[in-house]
């Protein structure tokens, strides 16, 4: 007994270790060229299914390659449309490692763990370091498997544990359950599928339970698909949920037979496979890839269809700052549309400004408290996408000759994160619920002329109209003796405010400060890339201070 537990628990630590490891061989090699490379692999359905076969049997986890797959299309690399066979293919090649795991194959893990150790301790060939770490994670998973099998062997003839495994039978659905809590715990349906076909080959479940277990996994599969998705909106959100109606897909499918069969005897799913595959594992392994292969079939036939409910269940948000909007296709335009393309992203964060006042008057209204972490965090997300654009511009050589271009905009990213970050300090620091007369005053006053300001640059920034241009540069003049005379008055007058309250106006009103300065800055950089572009002729910059 005392080998079994042993040998049990070395197996597992060497299987656990295995996923960590392929796993993150395979997010270590997610760089720039491997975007551009994806691109390209996933340009039709039949490459798409095989490139998400490969992804499959390298992270065993649908949903990482879901949540991988959001970025992409986030970002730009890809659209919806070529993720979804991925996905499919994905989850086909997650089946096919369970395959392998059945299979006895010491030989092939044993190779995979000699070759692939030898490159990542010698680092030679260097370019081969990577993958390598994937294959050697691959073959630990596959030799601690056979571990776990050759140690519970035993254990399955002894009287005494055959006795309790029969008295103590549960209901089927008891083993969906196990399945589904075994998925979110473990995250990968991969891994719990091959673990109930070990149990099962070692005698320690019977057909029925290790399939049950099976389905179950992949319902939670479905389910830690969806929290992932708690957080994404658009184009994101409606990937990751396209992995969580493909499972759905495949229990429709299977599950019917399945309690059919189980209850009323009528041989629909595993008495069949008998005549076919005498040993219990290679049944249930041929279920496993069944289900992957027939629900990803039908989800790559019936694409069009897919997406058209997808878009139903995840329409986009209207102005939402959720991934790129217009530079998502730049390699195949000119440098200069290219330039404009991501300047109309960066637009559009300026246009959401006014998102940061209005929240606050939101919750000084309903006198509860204003979290705007929504807005910062789309905002950044989407400037760092719109960072990728830029650097992929100039890497790729498309620079020459608009060098000040690029140049623009970047100073205008500067400007837009530095004023994301302002804007959330103003906001959280006006964001007090008592607050004195005086304060509640000066809170109202710093926050209509900051509102009327951003709903200004809101309006003039997508347009081209260069009087609007001066009069918005005329507005967002320095404050800097209207807000010392403000602290004269509110800090030592005859109307100073609360001690508590007097810090919070200091912070407030440097933050103010800061942030018309920085819209006065984001306008100038903006007005001279226009006019750089052609598109604006110049005005008087000097107006503003």
């Amino acid at each position: 007994m005392f080998h079994v537990i042993v040998g049990f628990l070395g197996g597992m630590g060497l299987f656990f270790m295995g996923l960590k490891l392929s796993g993150d061989g395979v997010r270590a090699i997610v760089g720039n060229r491997f975007r551009s490379l994806f691109r390209t692999w996933t340009r039709t359905r039949a490459t798409g299914l095989c490139t998400g076969f490969a992804a499959g049997l390298a992270f065993q986890s649908t949903s990482a390659i879901s949540l991988l797959l959001a970025s992409f299309v986030g970002a730009g690399t890809i659209n919806a449309i070529q993720a979804l066979p991925v996905m499919a293919g994905a989850n086909i090649g997650s089946a096919f490692l369970v395959l392998m795991a059945v299979l006895d194959i010491r030989v092939l893990a044993l190779c995979l763990l000699g070759v692939s150790g030898l490159i990542i301790t010698f680092e030679r060939p260097l370019r081969f370091v990577h993958a390598a770490s994937i294959f050697f994670g691959v073959g630990l998973l596959l030799f601690g498997l056979g571990i776990v099998r050759t140690s519970c062997a035993p254990l399955a003839e002894t009287e005494w544990f055959r006795a309790f495994v029969s008295s103590q039978g549960m209901p089927l659905p008891f083993y969906l359950l196990i399945g589904m809590a075994a998925c979110l715990l473990l995250q990968t349906s991969a891994g719990v599928s091959i673990l109930s076909i070990t149990l099962a080959a070692s005698g320690i479940m019977d057909g029925d339970d290790a399939l049950a277990v099976i389905f179950g996994s992949l319902f939670g599969s479905s389910v830690l698909s969806r929290f992932y998705a708690i957080q994404l909106k658009g184009q994101r959100k409606l990937l990751v949920m396209g992995q969580v109606l493909f499972n759905v897909v495949g229990l429709g499918i299977f599950l019917p037979p399945f309690f059919i069969e189980h209850y009323t005897g009528l041989p629909l799913l595993l008495k069949p496979l008998a005549a076919i595959f005498p040993d219990l594992p290679e049944r249930l392994t041929a279920i496993n890839i069944a289900f992957d292969t027939l629900s990803a079939l039908v989800v790559t036939a019936g694409l069009p269809v897919y997406h058209r409910l997808l878009s139903r269940l995840c329409p986009d948000e209207t102005g939402s700052l959720d991934g790129l909007a217009y530079a998502r296709e730049l390699a195949h335009v000119s440098p200069e549309t290219a330039l404009a393309l991501i300047n109309k992203e960066q637009t559009r964060l300026g246009v959401h400004l006014p998102g940061f006042t209005a929240s606050l008057r939101r919750a000084i209204d309903r006198c509860e408290g204003c979290d705007v972490r929504g807005l910062s965090r789309d905002g950044m997300n989407l400037l760092a996408q719109i960072d990728g654009c830029l650097l992929e511009l100039v890497t790729r050589g498309r620079a020459d000759g608009i060098a000040s271009e690029v140049a623009l905009l970047q100073d205008i990213q500067g400007v837009l994160r530095a004023l994301f970050d302002g804007l959330a300090q103003l906001v959280s620091g006006l964001d007090a619920r008592t607050v004195s007369p005086g304060m509640a005053r000066l809170r109202e006053m710093l926050l209509a002329a900051l509102d009327a300001l951003l709903l200004q640059v809101r309006d003039v920034l997508p347009g081209t109209d260069p009087e609007d241009w001066e009069l918005l540069l005329t507005t967002l003049k320095d404050r800097e003796n209207v807000m010392a005379g403000l602290r004269a008055q509110y800090l030592t007058g005859t109307q100073a405010l609360p001690p508590e309250d007097q810090w919070r106006f200091l912070q407030a009103s440097g933050l103010f400060e800061r942030c018309v300065w920085l819209l006065r800055q984001l306008v100038r950089q903006e007005h001279r890339f226009l006019i750089a572009m052609g598109d604006m002729t110049g005005c008087d910059t000097t107006v503003a201070g």
